[in-house]
């Protein structure tokens, strides 16, 4: 199949949650088909151009005007009250991205449109009566709606509530616009049923790379871990109330415990934690995550928001470690609790979980061990690519069909 995936950013660098799911959703459909890549950016990036390259017969970028001057971001957010559009939508919204994608279709015989993420459902009128599929990678609506909760400024949270209230009117929407949706989770789904009766959804889950998640070697006692950067405000609010009301908790009961916490950005009260207490360390980006989880006893992941399927808990789990995290933070996750992954919601329970598994290294041992298993049996990305090409295959010979058969038998007809 000739597939044209556009999505609202390049997935390189593969080193966080929409790029990791992207850049693995396109390596893996490249090995069958051909792929075009039209990706939106701040700024042209010719190394990430690159890189994609590797995968997709074409690479183009289409440059936002935000991009260009920082105020054009915020005068966007202003003249978005005005606009029935969510902002996330809006500030894609482009003629000249329309005509490209209009032309790409025409120069390369599109079989299929693969659309990555709400923010791009406008351009569904762009693609004619080509099969179309668009991506959720979470229920917007449901993450916006945790991040108000999360935020005390009453403008903020009045102003995230509007945003709140449009994404969930343009989600019901859009929704059956297409001729599939995906979503990440049965949860996922169910909730975007609920907005869309009339959509085609069906689960797609995201996926790992097993065979790069793979531990070596065993781990360091009395060693927690957090990987994710901490410019996103539900990872900063997670490492900030995971320091505030559970660490202390910890270290009170394990006082030999260290955590280390690796990502973009950290937190002020990371920084100065780490500057006063010798067991606990913070590094910036770095390029490879596995050597720190290698080292870990137990992955933490004390999301108290967000939305989707969180990568990192996969990926943890991947690695054969154990992984305590909250509801949001396994959420979607065919996990069995307390066998493959813990879960608490309370910092009580939270830091409780964490001390016994700290003070019971075999057990922690185990609950890695059958998460490791699970991966492989359930979310493995050969599992996972294999579905996806299977849905889409049959959506394109369905829609062909039903057009040669209207072609033939009735003119005019619609397409189902």
């Amino acid at each position: 199949m000739n597939i044209l995936f556009v999505s609202p950013e390049n997935p390189w660098p593969p080193d966080h949650g929409h790029h990791i799911r992207t850049y693995n959703v396109i390596k893996w459909l490249a090995k069958n088909h051909t792929l075009h890549l039209v990706a939106f950016a701040k700024h042209p990036n010719p190394q990430a151009e690159q890189e994609m390259r590797a995968f997709c017969h074409t690479v183009e970028t289409l440059v936002l005007p935000e991009g260009k001057w920082r105020w054009r971001f915020f005068a966007g957010l202003f003249i978005n009250l005005f606009s029935p559009l969510p902002f996330t939508v809006q500030k894609f919204v482009s003629s000249t991205a329309r005509l490209r994608l209009q032309a790409l279709i025409r120069l390369y015989a599109i079989d299929i449109v693969h659309v990555d993420m709400l923010h791009l459902a406008t351009y569904r009128p762009c693609f004619d009566d080509l099969p179309t599929v668009l991506v959720h990678h979470n229920i917007e609506s449901l993450l916006m709606q945790r991040k108000m909760r999360l935020y005390t400024n009453p403008l903020i949270r009045f102003y995230l509530y509007l945003q709140y209230r449009k994404l969930s009117r343009f989600e019901s929407r859009v929704c059956s616009a297409f001729d599939l949706c995906t979503a990440v989770s049965d949860y996922d789904r169910e909730g975007l049923q609920q907005k869309s009766p009339r959509a085609s959804i069906r689960v797609i889950p995201n996926g790992v790379d097993s065979d790069y998640f793979r531990s070596q070697n065993p781990p360091e006692a009395k060693r927690l871990a957090w990987v994710g950067g901490m410019r996103d405000y539900e990872n900063a609010s997670a490492v900030d109330y995971f320091l505030r009301q559970i660490w202390p908790k910890i270290e009170a009961a394990v006082p030999e415990t260290r955590a280390v916490f690796v990502g973009r950005r950290p937190t002020a009260l990371l920084q100065s934690l780490a500057q006063k207490n010798s067991r606990i360390t913070c590094t910036d980006y770095v390029a490879d995550v596995r050597p720190f989880m290698e080292k870990a006893a137990i992955f933490i992941a004390p999301l108290k928001s967000g939305g989707g399927t969180k990568v990192k808990v996969l990926n943890a789990m991947s690695m054969a470690r154990a992984v305590v995290t909250t509801s949001i933070g396994a959420e979607g996750i065919l996990a069995m609790p307390g066998k493959e992954i813990v879960i608490a919601d309370h910092p009580e329970d939270f830091a409780e979980q964490v001390i016994r598994l700290l003070q019971n290294p075999q057990q922690a041992k185990a609950i890695g061990k059958a998460a490791r298993q699970r991966i492989q049996e359930t979310y493995d990305w050969s599992i996972v690519a294999a579905e996806m090409e299977r849905l889409y295959g049959a959506l394109v010979e369905k829609i062909k069909n039903h057009q040669s058969y209207c072609r033939a038998e009735i003119p005019n007809c619609r397409r189902p």
